[in-house]
């Protein structure tokens, strides 16, 4: 009796520690799990292992290092950087973290702080090319040319073929009017070395500034080999087609794009919003529309009731969006055509019409941005278009107050609520994405730092 006791109080604590766990263990098996999917590149699961490697152990410098590095993989900048700085604060040494964050401060604007962090890498390493680029990128953002310059010349000096350096001194360069100086400088620095995203960025931005269509066309086509997936630059190539008077090859480029990416609605969002930048005067709704009909591309189609939402031509968007509603429930797949169509009506004057699709979508998904912003443009107008009463503030605190926040609302953000055009598309996205802010100067100039690593892991 007392020898089946014994064992079973044994097995009981082996359960319980098995239950429990050691911390080192639980988490040395996530970061080994970590390593298998970054080395697949499926970044999203090592991402989680990652997390739950620190869950169990907040205190290991590697795994913070682990989940920077997973993060830039990303595009996640902001999540690197914070992951960086933890990191600092374990180990307040670690060189990788003080360089990337020099160089990820730079690329927030933070000057300041990005030059206090590669200065204290260069006070140990005089020779370090990457804090280098950064202090000359941060002497060009100044327009101190001859510092610059004199950085470039010592990348140059310590690595001949430095790409940071060629790109930096072909800045310089611009900084002093010799654009085709620099465009020579970068053409031969391709033939010399190969191409790369890099000097391929800083010639894009030269040629554009020259505004030499072929050149940048050309460009384009070179980038689009080394980056496949990168939509951010196809639809920056579609506005320049449509800018230079080529719409049907604009809209070659977005039946791809629609395609590679069907039913994303951040994308439709996107080429509405291109359509609209470049004018009513480019945008042929009529060349538009037999595009899209011979594309047969239902997105394309819900794209084009996006366009004459936003040129006023309500009757046409009510009868293009009409097929591609929800009749009885609202589902997911349907639900942005619902929300335009909620837009038609109203501009249309059936504002009651308007307000019962939106109630019915806000039943579906109660902090559907557009569907909000729609309610109050609803609630707000007579059947003549005209804004005749102060929307309902229930809907204006739910779009810009998140839950448990309890200041006011901005008289601006009323505002510009108020405006009809700002109703047919979501506050979330007309901002521009973080990576788009960045204007392609600061690219031309950090190119070769974070931007490329970053790229080469995709």
């Amino acid at each position: 009796m007392g020898s089946w006791m014994a064992r079973f109080v044994t097995a009981a604590a082996l359960l319980v520690l098995a239950a429990c766990g050691s911390p080192e263990e639980k988490a040395s098996k996530a970061a080994a799990r970590y390593d298998v999917y970054y080395a697949r590149r499926d970044f999203y699961s090592a991402r989680i292992e990652i997390k739950r490697a620190i869950a169990a152990q907040d205190d290991v410098p590697e795994y913070w290092a682990r989940l920077a590095r997973v993060e830039l993989a990303s595009g996640q900048l902001l999540d690197a950087y914070q992951a960086y700085a933890r990191l600092i604060e374990l180990d307040p040494g670690d060189s990788e973290a003080i360089q990337a964050m020099a160089e990820l401060s730079y690329s927030g604007g933070s000057y300041k702080d990005s030059e206090k962090l590669a200065d204290q890498i260069l006070a140990k390493q005089p020779s370090s090319l990457r804090m280098l680029l950064v202090k000359g990128s941060i002497a060009a953002v100044r327009q101190d040319a001859p510092a610059a310059r004199a950085i470039a010349e010592r990348m140059l000096a310590i690595d001949p073929g430095n790409e940071g350096g060629k790109i930096l001194l072909a800045r310089v360069m611009t900084i002093g009017r010799d654009r085709d100086g620099a465009i020579a400088l970068l053409e031969k620095a391709v033939a010399a070395d190969g191409e790369s995203i890099p000097k391929l960025m800083a010639l894009l931005d030269l040629y554009n500034g020259k505004d030499d269509f072929p050149r940048t066309a050309r460009t384009f086509a070179r980038l689009f080999a080394l980056m496949p997936r990168d939509v951010d630059l196809r639809l920056d190539y579609a506005r320049l087609l449509y800018e230079h008077g080529r719409p049907d090859r604009a809209l070659e480029l977005i039946a791809r794009l629609t395609r590679a990416h069907p039913g994303d609605a951040l994308i439709q969002q996107r080429i509405v919003d291109l359509w609209d930048s470049v004018g009513s005067d480019r945008i042929d709704v009529g060349q538009v529309r037999r595009f899209v009909d011979q594309t047969g591309n239902a997105t394309m189609k819900v794209a084009l009731g996006h366009l004459l939402l936003d040129q006023k031509r309500y009757a046409e968007a009510e009868a293009d969006l009409r097929p591609f509603i929800d009749t009885k429930d609202i589902t997911a797949p349907r639900v942005e055509a619902d929300v335009l169509y909620a837009g038609a009506l109203s501009g249309l004057g059936r504002g009651d019409e308007a307000l019962a699709l939106v109630d019915r979508i806000l039943r579906f998904d109660e902090n559907n941005p557009r569907a909000l912003l729609m309610r109050v443009r609803a609630e707000s107008l007579d059947p003549a278009g005209m804004i005749t009463r102060a929307p309902l503030a229930s809907s204006i605190r739910r779009i810009f107050i998140p839950p448990g926040n309890c200041s006011s609302t901005s008289s601006a953000s009323v505002v510009q609520v108020a405006s009809p055009s700002f109703m047919h598309s979501s506050p979330r996205t007309r901002q521009p994405s973080r990576e788009r802010r960045l204007s392609r100067v600061k690219r031309f100039e950090m190119s070769s730092a974070i931007d490329s690593r970053r790229v080469r892991k995709r």
